[in-house]
């Protein structure tokens, strides 16, 4: 666990995991924690701020985080990822869930502007993954690199299936 004594002027703990002084930043979750309620009011999970971590298998992302850094989750052992259909996140870094060999299920909420290269490269058991935009957002080839797009099924919403169907990436489930 993590422990920040009282008074830093830059960072705080909250059951054992690192965040910025006013908790709107996650910087680290230890390998090993015992807690797995993220604060309250959280804005950004920072560059590989999973990263590694054994033990934190289901994530709530909460619908107050905005973005989603670079590696954010890479190769965690995270099985369950919850992120919510009404939700404030904007940004998905490159490689924020690369290797999640785990998850089956993926949500990429209506308010999502940008995916990063390889934000979702290697979730081997990724079998559906619900896209609520009306529109396609405009993503990388490698986006789900090494997803197998023959047995994953990509929902989309009524009425657009055209326009992801005809998109060069999207198009490809």
């Amino acid at each position: 666990a993590i422990e920040v004594e009282a008074g830093n002027p830059n960072y705080s703990a909250l059951g054992g995991i690192l965040y910025n002084k006013d908790r709107t930043t996650l910087i680290q979750v230890p390998v090993k924690t015992e807690s797995k309620e993220l604060a309250p009011g959280l804005k950004t999970i920072g560059y590989r701020a999973f990263y590694n971590t054994e033990d934190f298998n289901v994530v709530n992302i909460p619908s107050s985080v905005d973005s989603i850094g670079a590696n954010a989750f890479e190769v965690a052992a995270v099985t369950q990822l919850n992120i919510p259909v009404q939700s404030s996140l904007r940004v998905i870094g490159t490689d924020a869930f690369k290797g999640l060999v785990g998850v089956t299920e993926v949500n990429i909420p209506a308010t999502v502007t940008k995916i990063g290269d390889g934000a979702f490269g290697n979730l081997m058991a990724l079998e559906n993954i619900y896209v609520y935009s009306l529109v396609p957002v405009d993503i990388a080839e490698n986006v789900f690199s090494g997803v197998d797009k023959d047995e994953c099924v990509l929902h989309v919403p009524a009425g657009s299936l055209a326009v992801y169907k005809a998109h060069a990436v999207w198009g490809t489930f």
